[in-house]
């Protein structure tokens, strides 16, 4: 009983199936806090001028884009798309997936379904809290949803990068070889070629002095004859 639930405690921790759970209840609850605890539109700097929580609804994207109910109805439509084809992808890949693209697609689920929790079940939009401030400059608010979608989107592009590269290297460091070897095989094959032509020559040769000494008899032979 003991291995069997050690068994299953290792898989779901490899899974990565917690990290989802977590990070989609820390952003149900930060933002049930928000609506209990913050007036819609209130200011409550964290470190002056620059974090602050507050509380907004948001129909659209960032920065407002796809705003209104047309844009909410539409965006709730991608984001189950979008959830449907993360679940798809991790449960007919899950044993290929490394833990690197399981934990990925664990905070990209966590950020997708975050959000659509709030466009499906809020006619308002979605909830955010998280502010911002650079000076004059207020950057668009938030939630922990949209960060995880951010942070691993950011993940995922640098993780890709740095693979590339070590491919790129690893190609670079054999070329040099193969050429050497291309190099190495031209020049085995110049050597036998010579050896073969030497042998030649020296046939060509022990058949010359043999004509040469039977052409030597030959005149003995004559000249005894004569005599």
């Amino acid at each position: 009983m003991k291995n069997k639930f050690k068994t299953y405690g290792m898989w779901f921790f490899l899974s990565f199936i917690w990290l989802f759970v977590l990070l989609l209840l820390v952003d149900l609850m930060t933002k049930l806090l928000c609506q209990a605890y913050i007036s819609e539109g209130t200011q409550i700097y964290l470190i002056p001028n620059f974090l602050y929580v507050t509380l907004t609804y948001n129909t659209g994207m960032a920065w407002g884009l796809f705003g209104g109910e047309t844009g909410r109805i539409i965006l709730t439509v991608v984001s189950w798309l979008a959830s449907i084809i993360i679940i798809a992808i991790y449960i007919w890949k899950f044993k290929k997936l490394n833990k690197f693209w399981k934990a990925m697609l664990a905070m990209l689920l966590a950020g997708t379904l975050g959000n659509l929790i709030d466009r499906t079940f809020y006619p308002s939009g979605v909830i955010d809290w998280i502010g911002f401030q650079f000076g004059s400059y207020f950057f668009p608010v938030f939630n922990l949803a949209d960060s995880y979608l951010v942070v691993a989107i950011i993940i995922i592009v640098i993780y890709l990068i740095v693979e590339w590269i070590k491919e790129y290297v690893e190609e670079k460091k054999k070329a040099p070889k193969e050429v050497k070897t291309s190099n190495n095989d031209k020049s085995h094959k110049k050597a036998i070629l010579s050896q073969d032509e030497i042998a030649k020559l020296a046939k060509q040769l022990e058949e010359e002095k043999v004509s040469k000494e039977l052409e030597i008899k030959d005149e003995e032979n004559k000249e005894e004859s004569q005599g």
